[in-house]
């Protein structure tokens, strides 16, 4: 492996996202840093904060810079190890890294997904990923739901939201969604639960 190829921001979008916003550019790599991992990527996270992260709206995160590589999560495996303790072919998470084809990460930055049997790969995308963390700990830290509350969940349909409605039930709550379509409620009553 001798190039790369990463998507670069190169305007803001406005309203939907149009040819020309992101730009696919294959470009050589750099040899491997020492105590660096090289990750080739297997999933890449597709959310709605990338389209935020492509406006100039303050968030949680500023901005991806125009003309810089587009910002994104995903799961990788290391092709190419300067790290003791990951060894090539161990799969990760990525973190916050690029929309790219390689990504080179710290070692000590790496998050070793555990091998589950019957557990898909991309689980580690959804439930047992940010989504899923961001559902049960912000229901659970911060909501501290108990059996028999009613709770209210915006977004119902959307991962994060689907999610936190099924743990609530779990808890013995009353669960109430909110969606924007006939579609994403029909979705939530007949086949989320």
């Amino acid at each position: 492996m001798t190039t790369n190829q990463i998507w670069y921001l190169r305007k803001r979008p406005v309203g939907k996202i149009a040819e020309g916003d992101l730009e696919l550019v294959t470009e050589e790599m750099a040899p491997l840093g020492p105590d660096m991992l090289r990750v080739r990527t297997i999933y890449l996270s597709l959310d709605p904060t990338n389209r935020i992260w492509m406006s100039d709206m303050d968030g949680y995160l500023p901005p991806v810079p125009i003309d810089d590589p587009m910002r994104g999560g995903g799961i990788g495996i290391v092709e190419e190890s300067n790290f003791d303790d990951v060894p090539v072919g161990t799969l990760i998470n990525t973190g916050l890294s690029t929309w790219s084809m390689y990504n080179d990460i710290p070692g000590g930055m790496a998050s070793v997904l555990p091998s589950i049997p019957g557990v898909p790969l991309t689980a580690y995308m959804g439930p047992l990923g940010a989504t899923g963390m961001t559902a049960y700990f912000g229901l659970m830290d911060i909501g501290k739901p108990k059996e028999g509350d009613t709770l209210v969940v915006s977004a119902a349909a959307g991962a994060v939201g689907s999610m936190v409605g099924q743990i609530g039930k779990i808890h013995g709550c009353h669960v109430v969604g909110i969606a924007g379509s006939d579609d994403k409620c029909n979705w939530l009553t007949e086949e989320a639960g």
